[in-house]
């Protein structure tokens, strides 16, 4: 579950920013900035998701395709709660 922090919705990074930041960073092999997006998801996931997201910022300092394959389908996830979020938030 996504953490329905409003901050998120009004501050500098709201959560689509950070992960198409998180996506830019893997495309540019940018381990400190992956690691700075994930740092700021933290807050805004449940604890198996911020599990999987040290996990990732571990491995950007070794095995920065590997975080990258992690990052890719932690996003995924991701996206998959905030679309079911939106749409349980929608009225029927």
């Amino acid at each position: 579950m996504i953490a329905n922090d409003p901050s998120l919705e009004n501050g500098p990074h709201p959560l689509s920013d950070l992960l198409l930041n998180g996506d830019r960073a893997c495309e540019r092999a940018d381990a400190a900035e992956l690691r700075r997006v994930v740092e700021q998801l933290g807050p805004c996931v449940a604890e198996p998701l911020r599990r999987r997201l040290a996990e990732i910022v571990r491995l950007g300092a070794t095995d920065l395709p590997y975080a990258t394959k992690q990052w890719i389908e932690l996003r995924r996830t991701l996206h998959h709660q905030l679309v079911d979020e939106f749409d349980d938030a929608a009225p029927h």
